[in-house]
């Protein structure tokens, strides 16, 4: 049996939705409290179901944190999802916990057919409870990295026991996934905390300045050294330097870093004098060394040398549980470095972000929900204030551009999209050989009815619904 748990002082609505639910199967147990503070009581070792959570009114937010707090707090032995009941969308109150027990978002007037897809009701009746998601942390004087992705969870525990070790490591994964952050955290985790934290970018220093601007140089060792300076291992003494996009080194720089690595020796452009490095190294790449090292276009020898502790960081669209949470933290950043009051993320909003790809990673969330921020109405954030792009990849809006020639793909066609597309024709084709029988499906393509039913939202393979008010509760077609 199914249990559902209703909160909300409308008296009206938990009737209304509770003639709702009983339409939709014998199987289900109804509770109503008026406020989310009741609730405490009633939680109970091993408790399963589903919590229909009115938040229409901003004045039950402190009581929301509690009840979130205290149902995380056991999440090793209840299994709960929470839908929110809400004029506007998320509320803020409750971003930190979407996709962890916020499970979706009933909007108002309550229509029959959204909440049943939202409950996954199918032809063998509800199915209520979804699995709680764990989440993982690192943290040191105020440099955190949370996440809530279980791929993420093997990596945090490694660095966890290599961070305090004084010991050359290597980053790896695609531009923008936090690997210059991660780096600093893992400096603030180290014995060497106390001392500077030096990051460079390779990439960025003109290829015959990058021996100098690594090693330092003397007066007069090329012709515009008018004096002598020293370089980032020199800088960084008694810390950390993180060397970023190592792969642009030169076959010579790649020869001294090796030197260095092996020996903590180096001596200055035009010098003869051996310094002894006194840093913890990092270097980070976001291409793969070992296929640059097979084609003689990195030395085999340092990459080895480098492949000792290797930890990769896997894309944002590898991460989805990560998505929102991240957006939640950047919004909440960019509200309070600006004074931008944002009460409400829309559930558009928090599916588009879920639905988009990503390319840029975690650098181009962050300027995606800075951008939304500075460009919100009303102190809700919308799809609106998201770029054209960004909602024409996700598939929320049209390209604006003319017209394409035939055999031409239209703007924004990817390989991410033509897989989608391929996924979609597969579900059909599959539902189709089983009738549209839902649970046949599920089994026939080896997933959970829980997921398809998800997969088949996301490609717009559920019926559509006609909303039309009828005492605040709105009818399905």
């Amino acid at each position: 049996m199914s249990n559902i748990l209703i909160i909300s002082p409308d008296e009206t609505l938990r009737n209304a939705l509770d003639t709702i639910l009983a339409a939709f199967s014998n199987e289900v147990s109804v509770r109503q409290v008026e406020r989310a503070a009741d609730v405490m009581t009633m939680l109970r070792k091993g408790l399963d179901g589903t919590v229909l959570l009115d938040l229409r009114d901003p004045a039950g937010s402190s009581e929301t944190e509690v009840l979130f707090e205290h149902l995380h707090g056991l999440s090793h032995h209840v299994c709960v999802k929470v839908l929110v009941i809400t004029d506007l969308g998320y509320p803020r109150a409750v971003w930190r916990w979407l996709d962890q027990l916020v499970a979706g978002c009933v909007p108002t007037p309550v229509c029959p057919e959204t909440l049943r897809r939202l409950l996954t009701v199918d032809e063998d009746g509800l199915v209520s409870p979804i699995d709680s998601i764990e989440q993982r942390a690192l943290a040191a004087n105020g440099w955190s990295f949370t996440t809530q992705s279980a791929a993420m969870f093997p990596l945090l525990g490694q660095l966890e026991r290599v961070a305090a070790r004084d010991v050359t490591l290597l980053l790896t994964g695609e531009t923008g996934t936090g690997k210059s952050y991660l780096a600093r955290l893992i400096h603030e985790l180290s014995e060497r905390r106390s001392g500077p934290f030096f990051s460079t970018a390779c990439g960025a220093l003109p290829p015959d300045l990058i021996e100098s601007e690594l090693f330092g140089h003397v007066r007069g060792a090329f012709t515009s050294a008018v004096r002598s300076s020293v370089g980032r291992f020199e800088a960084a003494r008694g810390g950390t330097l993180l060397l970023d996009e190592i792969d642009v080194l030169g076959a010579k720089e790649q020869s001294r870093l090796l030197h260095v690595i092996e020996t903590g020796k180096y001596e200055p452009v035009g010098s003869t004098d051996t310094k002894t490095a006194d840093v913890r190294l990092i270097v980070a790449s976001n291409v793969d060394l070992k296929r640059l090292a097979e084609r003689h276009q990195f030395r085999a020898d340092l990459y080895y040398r480098l492949n000792v502790l290797e930890f990769h960081l896997p894309p944002l669209r590898q991460r989805p549980a990560d998505i929102v949470p991240l957006a939640a933290q950047f919004i909440d950043d960019t509200c309070q470095r600006h004074g931008i009051p944002i009460t409400h993320m829309s559930s558009d909003f928090a599916a588009l972000l879920k639905r988009y790809h990503w390319p840029g990673n975690i650098r181009e969330l962050l300027n995606q929900m800075r951008r939304a921020v500075l460009l919100s109405k009303d102190s809700v954030l919308t799809t609106d204030s998201l770029s054209l792009d960004l909602r024409t990849e996700a598939g929320e809006a049209e390209p604006e551009s003319e017209p394409k020639p035939p055999g031409r793909r239209p703007a924004g066609w990817n390989l991410n999209r033509r897989l989608a597309c391929s996924e979609r024709e597969f579900l059909m084709e599959t539902l189709r050989a089983h009738n549209h029988n839902r649970a046949a499906t599920a089994r026939a393509l080896g997933i959970s009815r829980t997921a398809l039913y998800k997969k088949l939202h996301r490609f717009g393979l559920v019926e559509k619904t006609r909303y039309s008010p009828v005492g605040g509760v709105a009818e399905a077609s």
